[in-house]
This record gives C-alpha cells, structure tokens and sequence, in this order.
C-alpha cells in the first residue's frame, strides 16, 4: 500500500506548479523542466549532482507521471546540444 508522495516527489511538483504559474501570469506555455534541473533541486550546487540524485529523480518522475499527475518528453532546450527527459504539469500545453 502506498504511503503517498515521497519528499523528492513534492519538491518536483513544487517546482513545476512554481513553472506553471509563471507561464500563466505571462500568458506563455510552459516550458519543460530538465531531469538533470530537477535533480539539482536537493543538489547543493544545481549543475553537480551524483548518478544516484539523477536516478532517485528520474524513477520519481516515472511515478507521478503513471499517477497522471506529470507528462514527460523529450526535449532538447535552446541551449543543449541533446535531447533531454523534460516533465511539465499535466495539461500544461
């Protein structure tokens, strides 16, 4: 029986509903947010993060998207030369 959102799963929604909100008083999309962004949000220092908080993330990203609460795609941000797992609020655009 599941206990509900684990921590890393609050603070991912946290930070995508912060995203959401600013698309919406801007009157833009919503932009997807990187893996490697959102594994930075427990990261003492955003761009170094360690396989294990890149992972934790990823498999918390896989189970708010199975609960219909995210969508994830691949996407590849202006400034990335490859494509990367992004994840926005579900309905975002």
């Amino acid at each position: 029986m599941s206990r509900g959102l684990g921590h890393r799963q609050r603070a991912i929604l946290a930070h995508l509903a912060a995203h959401h909100e600013l698309a919406r008083r801007t009157d833009r999309e919503p932009q997807w947010v990187t893996l490697r962004e959102l594994a930075g949000l427990l990261a003492a220092d955003l761009y170094r993060h360690h396989h294990a908080e890149v992972e934790s993330t990823r498999r918390a990203l896989r189970g708010l998207a199975a609960a219909g609460l995210i969508e994830l795609a691949l996407v590849r941000p202006e400034w990335a030369a490859q494509t990367q797992l992004g994840a926005r609020l579900r309905g975002g655009g």
